[in-house]
């Protein structure tokens, strides 16, 4: 009995263990591990490190996409937009035609697929009172 299995019968543990196998070695983070499963469907790869990897990258992810978000919201504090586009969404967004309609789904289209790792131009031109401003608020509250 190995290190890992005495503190799981010593801690109480209320699962079993079905399976164990000791000195495997991982491809992905080339370290040796002990792989141990239990009657739950828990698996543990004592030694392993793959698991802790992939969640400090998704952590570093989220980290700077707090870190853009935070640049955009300042960007919007401190710009003149007026009051009554600030809430602008798709959601509220009425089109009165046909033309309004298109404009509606080009932009919305263009805010659902836009990645900050592909950047692409949206160019909105028209006469006023066409809701270009509201849908160009809308596209950047979008994500």
């Amino acid at each position: 009995m190995n290190g890992l299995e005495k503190a799981i019968k010593q801690s109480g543990f209320r699962n079993e263990l079905i399976e164990s196998e000791f000195g495997l070695f991982c491809d992905k983070c080339n370290n040796k591990y002990d792989y141990y499963k239990f009657d739950n469907g828990q698996v543990v790869k004592d030694g392993c490190d793959c698991e802790l990897i992939e969640h400090h990258k998704q952590q570093k992810e989220a980290f700077f996409k707090r870190i853009e978000r935070n640049k955009i919201e300042k960007i919007y504090r401190y710009s003149i937009i007026p009051y009554d586009l600030q809430e602008a969404t798709f959601e509220n967004y009425e089109p009165q035609n046909e033309s309004q309609e298109k404009l509606f789904n080009i932009c919305k289209r263009y805010a659902d697929n836009f990645e900050l790792k592909n950047k692409q131009s949206l160019l909105l031109q028209g006469d006023f009172g066409l809701g270009k401003s509201h849908l160009a608020m809308a596209s950047t509250t979008r994500n």
